[in-house]
């Protein structure tokens, strides 16, 4: 019988540091804050699991010392899944021992990733609520339909299916006889080359997607009047009663001209309402609080009916200069970086500690206490 809960955080140990994880400050507040509810926190890897002597080795914040300390622990009662999966083989690799230690030991996982941008729009487009909210959506395949869609629309935002932080975009206009693309590489240089037909450019976007898969919309023009990129970054949680909440919103501006408003693409954050009372007339800001209500309100249900199990969820939309919103990307996996930018504190502490106020609920509501 488990008397006490221990939250293990799965992550890569992949830096030559010591401990050798990212996001430290945030695994750290939240340590320190799920110590205050009686839970222990240990950071572990894939790779530093006993499985002879159920044990894991790993990382625990010690606040007398100031510092992670590496030792051997006992499994954990439940799992709070911070991988970033670089590859489907990646995932092909760790979802193994996921589900071994589901199923073998009983150990819980807070929340399931979600998959790919085009299995989330699946998941999305015949919910009559959300649809509305998204973009016309296809998979880049060579052949005619991307071809026909770009003369439709003139320009298409080629995304690739399991990408972050807008590594490997692309936008493709067609414009003076030619065909033109801008975006970022996978080490998120900018990008910029065109074509004086279909039938090259085809072959070059073959080459640079190569195995992976693409998804590709309609160009929206998601920008302020002087071409600054902008999106909108919405944190919703589980709380500590189990319930779907807003944690706190968030406006990510890129740099004027550019392609994308991601903070890692040079971007950066800024208080919501400010914002949109300084771009948009008083009756759409109404009328996108009412969309953005709707959307939040529905979206959290629809993905845990089709997909399972969630924590958390990190929904970035756009917004046009008609006031209309469209659903862009939900990551299951957001991170905090953006209230930190923003100043806003109050979210970015909601933020850091919401995941362990959620365990400490499903450990109760377990055990029946």
């Amino acid at each position: 019988m488990v008397k006490q809960p221990h939250l293990g955080i799965l992550v890569e140990f992949v830096l030559p540091s010591d401990p050798p994880f990212p996001e430290k400050v945030f695994f750290k507040h939240l340590s320190q804050h799920a110590k205050t509810l009686g839970i222990q926190v240990t950071v572990f890897s894939p790779r530093s699991i006993d499985w002879t002597n159920r044990l894991i080795w790993g990382y625990r914040y010690d606040e007398n010392k100031a510092r992670w300390k590496k030792g051997t622990y006992p499994f954990p009662t439940m799992i709070y899944d911070r991988i970033f999966y670089q590859s489907r083989q990646h995932v092909r690799d760790v979802a193994p021992v996921i589900k071994r230690l589901q199923q073998n030991y009983s150990v819980l996982l807070l929340g399931k990733g979600l998959p790919g941008k085009w299995k989330v729009y699946n998941m999305l487009k015949d919910d009559e609520n959300l649809a509305p909210f998204l973009p016309e959506t296809f998979l880049f395949r060579p052949g005619s339909l991307w071809r026909k869609k770009l003369v439709q629309h003139e320009a298409l935002f080629f995304k690739p299916s399991s990408g972050t932080h807008g590594k490997g975009v692309l936008k493709v206009i067609i414009a003076e006889g030619r065909i033109h693309v801008q975006g970022r590489t996978w080490h998120n240089h900018l990008l910029q080359t065109s074509f004086p037909s279909f039938t090259p450019c085809e072959m070059w976007l073959k080459k640079y997607v190569g195995q992976r898969q693409y998804i590709v919309q309609p160009y929206l023009q998601l920008t302020t009047p002087d071409e600054t990129p902008f999106d909108m970054r919405i944190l919703l949680q589980k709380n500590d009663k189990g319930e779907w909440t807003e944690t706190g919103k968030v406006i990510r501006a890129g740099q004027k001209g550019k392609l994308t408003s991601n903070l890692h693409g040079g971007g950066t954050a800024v208080e919501v309402s400010p914002f949109l009372n300084k771009y948009y007339r008083p009756e759409q800001v109404k009328d996108i609080y009412a969309q953005l209500k709707l959307l939040t309100k529905r979206l959290p249900y629809q993905l845990e009916m089709k997909h399972g199990p969630l924590l958390e969820l990190g929904i970035d939309v756009g917004i046009e200069r008609t006031g209309k919103v469209w659903l862009l990307e939900v990551n299951s996996k957001p991170g905090r970086r953006s209230f930190r930018l923003s100043r806003d504190y109050e979210a970015l502490a909601n933020a850091i500690y919401a995941p362990a106020k959620y365990a400490s609920y499903v450990f109760h509501a377990l055990k029946g206490v």
